[in-house]
């Protein structure tokens, strides 16, 4: 049985509710196997498998990780090109993950798999993620129906930006 981590659940539990629907009514729960790393109903009653994926920048997580204080910490300034760039990659990963795990299971359970990508990078502000919705439309990605860019906590709207790149 493969474990979840509750910061994935907590992201497909916040796109959801994000989305105005309930995740215990959409009987959201971790995946037995993964990948997708936890399934839920959609509104039709279609089961639907769940990835999720942070956008981080890896030598800026190990350059805070050894951080001594807060002021020893540093950020990743992100252009729009880079953020584009970054999502993309990821995109492709786990388009061919999925694709792996359905091809090697016959009785693959889902409908569809949905994408969300978590971000609490302080650098990547709504505008920027905004701007880039109907970029990754031409991207080639046929184990993934949905994508979701979740950025972190934003206190004018009480809740945390989602936005639907795909």
């Amino acid at each position: 049985m493969g474990c979840i981590r509750p910061p994935e659940l907590d992201s497909v539990r916040d796109t959801l509710r994000v989305m105005g629907l309930d995740p215990q009514k959409l009987d959201l729960r971790p995946c037995e196997q993964a990948p997708p790393v936890c399934q839920s109903f959609d509104v039709s009653g279609k089961l639907v498998g769940w990835e999720v994926t942070g956008l981080n920048d890896p030598e800026v997580e190990e350059t805070n990780a050894e951080a001594n204080t807060v002021k020893g910490m540093v950020f990743r300034y992100w252009t729009e090109e880079e953020l584009v760039a970054k999502i993309a990659r990821t995109i492709k990963v786990k388009d061919s993950k999925i694709a792996k795990m359905r091809a090697g299971n016959s009785t693959w359970p889902f409908t569809y798999v949905n994408l969300v990508i978590p971000t609490d990078e302080i650098t990547v502000p709504r505008e920027m993620a905004d701007s880039m919705q109907g970029r990754f439309c031409t991207l080639e990605a046929n184990n993934l129906n949905e994508i979701y860019l979740l950025l972190s906590y934003d206190p004018a709207i009480k809740g945390r930006p989602l936005i639907q790149i795909r």
